[in-house]
């Protein structure tokens, strides 16, 4: 006796992500970041890298990794990866910021 299993559509199915537009949107952070980078302003131009960088990330694992569509937790999860993120570039920044001050002199 064979039992048949019955396909159940999936409840979580999510729309078709024009990848092509956000690789597009990625594109243009990344040449915004760099035109940042080429300003005088040194600390609103590592701080505006920085940011860019996370809103980069952010649209990677939420379209490119699917997170978009899991379960909340996971968001938590990845959340607290970023505040670690976030730490460790403030960490970072000051050492960005002196080491160019010394080139400048």
């Amino acid at each position: 006796m064979q039992e048949t299993i019955e396909q159940q559509p999936v409840a979580n199915y999510h729309r078709h992500v024009n990848y092509i537009k956000i690789w597009a949107i990625l594109l243009v952070l990344l040449i915004v970041s760099l035109i940042v980078g080429m300003i005088g302003y040194q600390f609103f131009a590592v701080w505006m890298i920085f940011t860019i960088a996370v809103v980069k990330a952010l649209m990677v694992v939420a379209y490119y990794m699917h997170l978009l569509w899991e379960p909340k937790f996971l968001w938590l999860a990845v959340g607290f990866a970023v505040l670690c993120l976030f730490f460790l570039f403030l960490g970072v920044v000051p050492d960005i910021l002196l080491v160019k001050l010394q080139l400048a002199h």
